[in-house]
């Protein structure tokens, strides 16, 4: 069993910041200006991307870490410094000119109908490249790992990357690239890659198929080619692929399902940069981050990896009813990816009676899962002890323990289709308004 504690890692991060814009509407009809369909938006969420994705996943998984890229002065910047300061992570985000670089897609239905990108891709120039790698030096001494996060928008140009990695060897930092393009020389002397198998393909100049044979005889010629210590390719549902000096190991994934990648990546590299900055051997901060990849793919959007997720995951808690608070937004977005009406229900259930169990079912009964949420007490045991008996109901899909404030605040971020509650639930105040009440 590998015990998980990031407290102690931090991580430097540097690359491409960006913005990820949803809208989320209903389809009806097709526009009659043009064979399109029109999305009536219901709700509008803002999220962090590249570079900022991977310093997203960093702190859901509660180490520490450092962004440093580029934005624009827009209000983009705004929403993307905000998202940033939620989560607590530092950042230093230089003024190039040019703005925010922002990905915006309207889903419809629970498909993407379009994706807009509003952004200039130009590479930063040398006095630039001097700023970041001063305030790059200020931090080695005090991270374990540091990120490039490549994604093409100007931040990562061969000067800057071989400055940072030969500052990085110079102090014995391990160096996690996520890449871009058909050239890593800028690379070069990375401790490690982590392409997919397309990006594999671009740098090879060729297709590499997915299988372990021709994956294992590329790595190997492009380990030697860049002077990298080692290379871990993702290759989607058949997992992953790590490279070294030493030999090459295949890793099955452990996705439960698949509904999109978005993201995958960045949560990838964040997870192993932090696993190697909590003191972990390269072997074990591997299969990490294969698990935390199995855990997002089942996620809609560009969203982080929980820490608490990750545990349930890697301690093989998988089917438990019972779950931690932080695990429900993620949850609830999977089941409405898949059509689910999901219900939530609140309360202290310190009396199990018949008329208890009958309000769970008429609960479970308004849609197609029943969230039940059971008052925190001042006596863990008590509250675990009650979780435990409320999820051996039938009518019961989830369990978590929390306060109701904080199942509000939650409810505010991924709402649920209704709330079965009673006259006198501590979630008639807590929750927003605009989620229908049923009276149970």
């Amino acid at each position: 069993m590998i015990n998980l504690n990031f407290s102690a890692a931090r991580v430097l991060v540097i690359g491409d910041a960006i913005l990820d814009r949803y809208y989320f509407g209903r389809v009806s009809r097709i526009s009659p200006e043009a064979p399109v369909p029109i999305v009536k938006v219901a709700r509008q969420t803002n999220t962090l991307g590249g570079a900022c994705n991977v310093v997203h996943n960093i702190a859901h998984l509660g180490a520490a870490s450092r962004l440093v890229g580029v934005a624009g002065r827009d209000a983009d910047r705004t929403v993307v410094e905000a998202l940033l300061g939620d989560i607590g992570v530092e950042h230093t985000l230089f003024d190039t000119g040019t703005p925010t670089t922002t990905k915006v897609r309207v889903i419809g239905e629970h498909q993407q109908v379009v994706r807009l990108d509003f952004e200039e891709v130009a590479p930063i120039v040398s006095a630039l490249a001097d700023e970041i790698i001063a305030l790059v030096n200020a931090e080695l001494p005090g991270v374990g790992a540091i990120v490039i996060s490549d994604y093409g928008k100007g931040v990562c140009t061969p000067e800057l990357c071989q400055r940072i990695i030969g500052a990085a060897r110079e102090r014995g930092r391990f160096v996690v690239v996520d890449p871009k393009g058909r050239d890593w020389s800028k690379y070069a002397g990375a401790s490690i890659i982590t392409p997919n198998v397309n990006e594999l393909s671009d740098v090879a100049g060729t297709t590499i198929p997915n299988e372990d044979g021709p994956i294992a005889n590329c790595g190997r010629e492009i380990l030697e080619r860049y002077d990298l210590a080692s290379l871990l390719v993702t290759r989607s549902d058949r997992g992953m692929s790590l490279v070294t000096r030493e030999g090459v190991t295949h890793i099955p994934t452990e996705a439960l399902e698949v509904f999109d990648v978005s993201g995958a990546g960045d949560t990838v590299v964040a997870t192993l940069a932090v696993s190697v900055a909590s003191g972990l051997d390269l072997a074990k901060a591997v299969t990490i981050a294969n698990r935390a990849a199995g855990v997002v793919v089942g996620k809609f959007g560009t969203a982080p990896i929980e820490f608490e997720e990750l545990v349930h995951f890697v301690s093989g808690r998988i089917e438990s009813k019972v779950v931690a608070h932080a695990m429900l937004p993620s949850i609830i977005s999977r089941l409405h990816f898949k059509g689910k009406r999901v219900v939530m229900a609140f309360g202290t259930f310190s009396a199990m009676d018949l008329a208890t169990i009958t309000t769970l079912k008429k609960a479970r009964a308004i849609g197609d899962v029943l969230i039940v949420g059971i008052e925190e007490s001042a006596a863990p045991d008590d509250a675990a002890a009650r979780a435990e008996l409320v999820a051996s109901i039938e009518h019961v899909d989830f369990v978590t323990i929390a306060r109701a404030e904080r199942i509000g605040e939650m409810l505010g971020r991924e709402p649920v289709d209704a709330i079965a509650v009673s006259a006198h639930s501590p979630l008639l105040d807590e929750a927003p308004a605009s989620i229908p009440r049923m009276t149970v």
